[in-house]
């Protein structure tokens, strides 16, 4: 809970709004889950909906994230959009060796 408070305390130019966001529905999520003694189930769904105005599906992401925040202490990077979905005729390494020599 403390390193949580420190990342809320940094300057926020360092961080994106979107990590911005993970860090306060996990933050949300523990109190209600610790100091108001809510069911996981329930502090996720209340997080959920106080931080992203969403329901079930994000709150199973804050669990998620949650649960990584326990064991590692750290939230996990986010890799989506990091993968070419499709294959470029630019990337072929035959096209690309025919056209350097």
């Amino acid at each position: 809970m403390k390193a949580l408070k420190a990342i809320f305390h940094q300057n926020k130019k360092k961080i994106t709004a979107y990590n911005y966001l993970r860090y306060c529905s996990i933050y949300e999520f523990f109190i209600n889950w610790q100091v108001k003694n809510m069911t996981s189930e329930d502090a996720a769904i209340n997080a959920a909906e106080k931080v992203y105005d969403k329901g079930v599906y994000c709150s199973r992401t804050i669990r998620k994230w949650a649960k990584n925040w326990i064991e590692t202490g750290i939230v996990s990077k986010l890799l989506q959009g990091c993968y070419q979905k499709t294959k470029s005729f630019i990337d072929d390494e035959d096209i690309i060796t025919v056209n350097l020599f």
